[in-house]
């Protein structure tokens, strides 16, 4: 993917969102972040999941909804993040996101929110659910790192 380079792909089953996410983990780098944007039930822990086992983890990979943070030993590490839960952007200090960003790649749901404080992502993953659908997913992938 190039400079601000949008790809937009249709999933309609499991298998074929977590394969987007592990085409995604191939072109991401150490000290590099991933937004994932939308709604509840949209597919993005589902495209986590096939990121991280991409990167060499074969354990369970689940949402950070209550952790706010899973880190995982792959190679290289992942944090995955999620943001729903905080209130404030000062919860962020607590996560301690830069001293993780040098070292690992940041996985974070909900990453429109507070991305001022903790970004700004060098790639953004937007998913577009319908619940008529269910199993259909539209992901959009932009590349935001000028490369």
């Amino acid at each position: 993917m190039q400079e601000n380079t949008v790809q937009e792909i249709v999933t309609t089953t499991v298998a074929e969102t977590e394969a987007v996410g592990a085409a995604l983990a191939r072109k991401v780098k150490v000290g590099e972040s991933v937004a994932l944007i939308g709604q509840l039930g949209a597919g993005k822990t589902t495209f986590s999941r096939g990121f991280v086992r991409e990167l060499g983890y074969e354990g369970s990979v689940r949402s950070p909804t209550y952790t706010l943070a899973n880190r995982y030993p792959s190679r290289p590490p992942v944090t995955h993040l999620d943001l729903f839960r905080l209130i404030d952007p000062s919860e962020l200090i607590a996560l301690d996101l830069e001293l993780e960003q040098e070292a690992r790649i940041l996985l974070v749901e909900w990453g429109d929110r507070f991305e001022e404080e903790w970004g700004p992502a060098s790639w953004t993953v937007a998913f577009d659910h319908d619940p008529a659908m269910p199993d259909q997913r539209k992901i959009t992938i932009r590349n935001n790192r000028g490369v």
